[in-house]
């Protein structure tokens, strides 16, 4: 009984997290979506190598628009929703991380851009039944150089 206990709570445990990593994705890709000038320079992509941390980045000073030395320009909006968004990812998850890769495409057929975001939420899992240690997967891009403690989650977004 104790087993099936330790169990269901560790099942718990891993929803919480892919509930947690796909609501901040789509967080992410609405603020995308409400700066599509910030996101086809780039502004949300993030293509650094995993680092398992408790620190939080420093948010740039354009937090306050209404102050004229404060205002965003798209550039700026994005690099401050990235950080947000970043910061909220490492609260929320256990050495939280995410790899980003984002696309812009002309259809000359339709005359649309499509635009799509490659978004890999990771985290470090406690794996219980081998006595606490980290426990991961290789779902995760190569570009993030994560080890096999980090697991990932791959979503991706159209805009």
């Amino acid at each position: 009984m104790a087993g099936l206990t330790a169990a269901a709570s560790s099942y718990n445990k891993l929803g919480q997290i892919r509930s947690s990593a796909m609501l901040l994705v789509s967080d992410y890709a609405d603020r995308a979506r409400a700066n599509l000038t910030g996101f086809d320079a780039d502004g949300y992509k993030n293509i650094t190598t995993y680092a398992y941390s408790t620190t939080l980045a420093t948010e740039s000073g354009c937090t306050d628009a209404s102050v004229t030395a404060n205002a965003c320009g798209p550039a700026d909006m994005a690099a401050l929703d990235q950080v947000q968004w970043l910061n909220i990812l490492r609260r929320r998850l256990p050495g939280g991380d995410a790899y980003v890769t984002t696309s812009k495409v002309f259809d000359t057929a339709s005359n649309t851009t499509q635009r799509t975001m490659d978004i890999w939420v990771m985290w470090a899992e406690i794996d219980q039944a081998a006595g606490f240690s980290l426990v991961g997967n290789f779902a995760c891009p190569a570009g993030a150089a994560a080890d096999s403690t980090v697991k990932c989650m791959y979503f991706r977004i159209a805009l």
